[in-house]
């Protein structure tokens, strides 16, 4: 695997998970997961880390991670002054930085099973 193409996957898992809060940020008028529409539209983050995953294989799990970077960012930017959840909420991104690896390895897996070299 290439330095770029490490580089674009990196790219895209980070502004997918980003790009998920600062919409699902605006659409709610505060913190992204004050609405329903974050949790609605979370399978798709997921769904971008597991095509991420398939597309650059290799240690997989970063994907994930870099996602839920993304929303921490998103997170940190967002929540102003009445941050005193902040540590709750940095610990529940974490958890699902966890959620989302499982998707970018499970990515990888199926990409390893069914590509051309199978392995």
């Amino acid at each position: 695997m290439t330095l770029s193409t490490n580089r674009l996957a990196a790219s895209l898992a980070f502004l997918a998970g980003g790009a998920h809060w600062a919409v699902c940020s605006a659409i709610v008028g505060g913190e992204a997961w004050d609405g329903g529409v974050y949790y609605t539209t979370l399978p798709l983050v997921a769904g971008a880390c597991a095509a991420i995953g398939g597309f650059a294989p290799e240690r997989p799990w970063r994907w994930g991670a870099l996602a839920a970077s993304g929303q921490a960012l998103g997170l940190l930017l967002t929540a102003g002054a009445g941050a005193s959840m902040l540590p709750v909420g940095m610990a529940l991104l974490g958890m699902l930085g966890g959620a989302l690896s499982g998707c970018s390895w499970l990515g990888a897996w199926v990409a390893r099973r069914i590509g051309p070299d199978r392995g």
